[in-house]
């Protein structure tokens, strides 16, 4: 009857952590949808081509409260969301102090998967390690993970950018 107990017991875990496993599978197959969405809104697209060409910072900060309160709104577990140029600045965010800030190409590999994105196809989604950011416009000591996805111009499909949605993992 002990083995019998501990048969029940086992099969009960095994049964609990396939549960979370195909919850978190969801959850990252959601959010790896949201991106690759919000990749292709025509808004964004146009917009983000239009800031790049001509350096439009109030263009930059509207697109990014366009963001904020029309995208982000319906999901909370969305932190931050950047658009980073081909060369590396956050040229638009959801967090107007990270805007103009400029990292090195492998933190923006380790963190963002972000030259993998540049030079993917249109919809094509990364998702990064869990990491705990201490850049600016980041809540101290949250682990967050990244899914990351190439914007492609309207104009000439090539890519202009990367979108990153900085994800909460609590």
């Amino acid at each position: 009857s002990k083995k019998n107990l501990e048969n029940q017991v086992l099969a009960s875990l095994n049964l609990l952590v396939q549960t979370k496993k195909d919850y978190l599978e969801t959850f990252m197959d959601f959010n790896k949808g949201r991106v690759a969405d919000w990749s292709s809104d025509g808004h964004i697209r146009d917009d983000f081509e239009k800031i790049i060409e001509n350096k439009d910072e109030v263009r930059a900060r509207d697109l990014g409260a366009y963001i904020r309160t029309k995208k982000q709104i319906l999901d909370p577990e969305i932190i931050i969301t950047d658009i980073i140029s081909v060369d590396g600045i956050i040229v638009v965010s959801t967090v107007p102090e990270r805007i103009d800030t400029r990292e090195k190409i492998d933190d923006l590999d380790s963190e963002y998967n972000f030259t993998k994105a540049k030079t993917a196809s249109f919809g094509e989604t990364f998702i990064s390690s869990i990491v705990v950011e201490e850049e600016p416009g980041h809540t101290k000591n949250t682990p967050m993970w990244h899914v990351s996805v190439p914007l492609v111009s309207l104009k000439s499909d090539k890519v202009i950018g990367v979108m990153v949605n900085h994800i909460s993992s609590n």
